[in-house]
């Protein structure tokens, strides 16, 4: 059952098209903006957490870069008036009351013990309980005696404070002078600038563990962080933003080192907050998509409309034309190229109908030459079919004059070949006789030796020699000539024995090879036995080796031609003749076979003794014939054909 057929009408694919061509702008607009803006966002997004976190990292660095430059000066100006820092004048404690970020600042002796000591107003109670307490075992001191230049330690617990803290301090005089800074300060300062900026914001020490961060609980844990990827990375030198888990919330983050304390500083936003903002982007666009395809629509509806009414007035006027009206007034159309080919469809119609008054004339003129026309193919087709049958006769007269001639060739060959055996028997008779005659006379006349009777038996015994060996000789010959003979003129099918009927036919070709320089050998792989046509195979083999004695040597030149057959399978023979003449080339390959083809024209080639062994073989045998030959390589003709028919 054929498959039904759906039709669309103009106005829907001419709306749909234009809803086409303008929606996929617009989608493919929409869509590298999504694809190229969301890059955009999280670059921006990057690019601001990498800008807020070296903001960050360096208003922590200002705030301990200030602790640094205090008791640089404080070092300095002491430096000048040493009696300002011992213990009766209360410069540490004003200058600790007056910085708020140190937690205490004391000066030690050359053992370690302090000797001055600045603690914050709440705290300056506490103050004789810290002179001379011994410092020489803190990291803080061991480490200045250690390298004797000011620096920043890592953070410790602190003695005086009792908190985590961090200190700076650099060799004064004999001992040493020390800032304490609290470290719990930095929770406030990291609040203060997460909610500026509406972030979370984290500090990391050097061994990676939060000392920061906005929740003042968190900073109290001392979590470490040195397994996450951003502060991998980030420690190994790479400037990034990506994704990590922290607190049980994936965050998107970017991360920078703070040089001196080698201290990190990560600002992360929640990834929930990020992905929100894309995803409305992203319904902005999509809804921008809807509306952009929603107006394509009504546009085209519009569009669309007059352009298919137009349309139906110009089908109905073709239609009009399709029944014969060919005279019809175009309608009016406001589309300019509607009009015209409403016009141009009058102007056909009109064409149409002169062609089709001439057509009707030609068509009685053509009527009247047709039948003229037949009459004379008529005439002419008889006389093809009258060349075509002369043409076959005389093709079949010529292969049965190329038979006879093959065969007359072979009488006269043969006849020729008789002579010899003939001639010596006759001689042999005739001595015979002759001696007959003198031992009759002889025995008359009573003169008949002993020594005359023994030379007429010795004389009788060779002539009887000679006349045998030579009548036999030609009763063989006569026996070859005859069964080649009668199955040359014979196509009668028998049973036969490939090798002995090769040999007869060689038999009847030997009066020409002797006029040759060509040898001609064969071998059979065994007994073969034929139940096939031995006229055809004889013809065969003899218009081949002909063949091959006519274009394959020139005159008087030495050569050789070997005839072999085997079993290929058990119901086919292969027959192979070849010889070690000129060869062939391929355009003569693939002509050998034509008829009236050959290269020696009136110097005894016929064109046609190669033409009778491919019928012979293909019709007559059921076998195939193939050619291998190379010029000045000699030729290899290959039958293939049943042992049984």
């Amino acid at each position: 059952m054929a498959a039904k057929t759906t039709f669309w009408s103009l106005r829907a694919i001419l709306s749909t098209q234009f809803l086409i061509v303008a929606a996929v702008p617009i989608v493919i607009a929409s869509l590298l903006s999504i694809f190229l803006l969301l890059p955009r966002i999280n670059q921006n997004i990057f690019i601001n957490q990498q800008a807020l976190a070296n903001s960050i990292a360096g208003q922590i660095t200002t705030y301990l870069a200030n602790a640094e430059s205090d008791i640089n000066v404080l070092a300095s100006f002491a430096m000048q008036e040493q009696t300002l820092l011992t213990e009766q004048y209360d410069l540490l404690n004003i200058y600790t009351n007056n910085q708020a970020y140190f937690s205490a600042i004391y000066i030690t002796d050359n053992k370690g013990h302090i000797r001055n000591i600045g603690l914050p107003s709440h705290r300056q109670f506490m103050r004789q309980t810290y002179l001379n307490l011994d410092m020489s075992n803190s990291h803080v001191f061991k480490g200045i005696k250690e390298r004797n230049i000011a620096q920043w330690s890592n953070e410790y617990l602190s003695t005086i404070s009792g908190s985590l803290s961090i200190a700076y301090s650099q060799p004064f005089i004999e001992g040493v002078l020390v800032g304490e800074i609290a470290i719990e300060e930095l929770p406030k300062l990291v609040e203060k600038l997460a909610k500026q900026n509406n972030v979370t914001v984290m500090v990391l020490d050097q061994n990676k563990q939060l000392i920061a961060h906005p929740d003042a609980q968190l900073s109290q844990q001392q979590i470490n962080l040195s397994n996450l990827e951003l502060v991998q990375r980030t420690d190994a030198g790479e400037s990034l933003s990506i994704p990590f888990e922290f607190d049980n919330q994936q965050f998107i983050g970017s991360a920078t080192l703070i040089p001196n304390l080698n201290w990190m500083v990560i600002v992360a936003q929640p990834q929930k907050l990020l992905e929100g903002e894309q995803a409305a982007i992203r319904d902005i666009f999509i809804a921008a998509v809807l509306i952009g395809i929603v107006s394509a629509m009504f546009i085209a509806l519009l569009l669309t409309k007059e352009l298919v009414m137009g349309f139906y007035d110009t089908a109905r006027q073709a239609r009009s034309l399709a029944r014969g009206k060919y005279s019809e007034t175009p309608q009016y159309s406001r589309i300019l190229e509607l009009y015209k080919l409403r016009e141009d469809l009058n102007k056909t119609g009109q064409e149409i109908e002169k062609r089709e008054n001439h057509i009707t004339q030609l068509n009685t003129e053509l009527e009247q030459r047709v039948e003229e026309r037949t009459e004379d193919l008529r005439h002419s087709h008889a006389e093809l079919e009258q060349t075509l049958h002369d043409l076959k006769l005389t093709q079949e007269q010529l292969i049965h004059s190329e038979k006879l001639s093959a065969l007359g060739s072979l009488v006269a060959g043969v006849s020729h070949e008789l002579n010899t055996p003939i001639g010596n028997s006759l001689m042999a008779a005739t001595t015979l006789k002759e001696s007959v005659d003198k031992v009759v006379k002889k025995t008359d006349q009573n003169q008949l030796t002993k020594k005359d009777f023994d030379h007429f038996i010795h004389e009788s015994s060779e002539g009887s020699e000679i006349l045998v060996k030579n009548l036999y000789r030609a009763s063989e010959l006569i026996h070859s000539f005859k069964q080649v003979a009668v199955d040359q003129s014979s196509a009668k099918k028998r049973r036969f024995e490939l090798g002995q009927h090769i040999n007869e036919v060689l038999t009847t070709l030997r009066p020409q090879l002797k006029k040759t320089r060509i040898e001609v050998t064969s071998s059979l792989e065994g007994t073969i036995h034929l139940d096939s046509f031995p006229g055809a195979l004889s013809q065969i083999l003899t218009n081949l080796i002909q063949n091959a004695l006519v274009h394959a040597f020139d005159d008087k030149t030495p050569g050789h031609i070997s005839i072999s057959a085997s079993y290929l399978d058990d119901r086919t023979v292969e027959l192979i003749v070849t010889d070690d003449g000129k060869g062939m080339t391929q355009d003569m390959i693939n002509s050998i076979f034509d008829p009236f083809y050959t290269t020696k024209l009136g110097q005894g080639g016929s064109g046609l003794g190669l033409h009778i062994v491919h019928n012979l073989i293909s019709n007559v045998l059921e076998g195939q014939i193939c050619v291998q030959s190379e010029p000045g390589k000699g030729t290899t003709m290959k039958l293939h054909f049943p042992s049984a028919l």
